[in-house]
């Protein structure tokens, strides 16, 4: 049983979480400012059918108001409405922004050729390929992922898919195995995805880039952060930091919270072996004393390491992995 005193545990996950989406009340980190957006809930429209323009978008500031449409659409009063298939543009502007000027602001939506089909769009469906590691000790955090992405690719087809398309996700056990994600990333591509989200680890991710790259098949990966996954690329993608900025990021969080000693745990994959020497430079530079330990990446159990960690009495454990 582990014995250990209250420490502050700080997880990169979380830590790149808070980074993209800000803390509660906080002013966007981009902007610097409380600038409104506009949320779309269609993407693609049936053909000769109204809508409310009130259902179709709504505004984190004011109000919506809607100047005019052109294409295959038209505004009359409160509603749009469209006529056969094509491109309909709607152009807008958010009330009291000058920001969001009738000029500069519009949205594109497909009209389709023929109406949705018992709630699904009725053209060409899109499939996406799911690369997450479903069994081995990540197994938990893969499947609160996938769960996600179907949720999202429900709320996608109900709003009416991708180009009049109903978008698809089968999803490919990685295993949290470099090899196995090469393998399952292939197979991917050649049950015709046409874009891949994934997969969770530094390592898979690695393995996976490369086959995709070589096949020229857009892959977006969400948790990995090493550097070198989306450095000289041009298909591959990442919505997660740096690790450089991450472990730098963990260290400045320490000195926040006035720790003057702090445990590193790591894993043994490319991100842990990443990290660490990071967040070793980091913590060096200004003077923090650290005590650093792996733990196996693939292991489902990391209790003597996390142990080894509490035996030194750090103010902070930072967990790179």
């Amino acid at each position: 049983m582990l014995k250990f005193k209250k420490l502050i545990v700080v997880n990169v996950l979380v830590l790149g979480l808070i980074g993209a989406v800000g803390l509660p009340g906080s002013a966007s980190a981009a902007s610097g400012s409380s600038e409104p957006f506009v949320t779309w809930n269609r993407t693609s429209l049936d053909p000769n059918s109204s809508y409310a323009l009130k259902d179709l978008a709504k505004s984190s500031s004011t109000g919506l108001t809607t100047w005019g449409a052109t294409g295959a659409c038209a505004v009359k009063g409160t509603q749009l409405t469209t006529a056969k298939a094509g491109i309909c543009q709607l152009v807008f502007s958010v009330k009291g922004d000058k920001t969001y000027s009738a000029s500069k602001n519009s949205y594109g939506m497909t009209v389709c050729a023929t109406k949705m089909k018992n709630g699904k769009p009725s053209g060409k469906s899109i499939q996406i390929g799911v690369l997450q590691p479903t069994t081995g000790a990540s197994a938990q955090s893969a499947k609160n992922v996938v769960s996600l992405i179907e949720m999202e690719t429900k709320r996608v087809n109900k709003a009416g898919g991708v180009n009049c398309g109903e978008l698809k996700i089968k999803t490919y056990d990685t295993a949290l195995v470099p090899a196995t994600a090469a393998l399952e990333t292939q197979r991917a591509i050649s049950d015709g995805a046409t874009a891949l989200i994934g997969p969770w680890s530094t390592s898979e991710a690695l393995a996976a880039g490369q086959v995709a790259e070589a096949a020229g098949v857009v892959e977006i990966n969400m948790s990995a952060a090493t550097n070198s996954i989306t450095e000289d690329k041009e298909f591959i993608f990442r919505t997660s930091p740096l690790t450089t900025d991450l472990g730098k990021a963990m260290v400045d969080v320490a000195v926040a919270m006035k720790a003057t000693s702090i445990g590193i745990l790591h894993d043994s994959g490319g991100f842990g072996l990443g990290a660490k020497p990071v967040v070793e430079a980091a913590a060096k530079k200004i003077g923090l004393k650290f005590t650093t330990v792996q733990y196996t990446l693939s292991a489902t159990s990391a209790s003597s390491e996390v142990q080894a960690i509490v035996n030194t009495n750090p103010d902070m454990v930072l967990i790179l992995g």
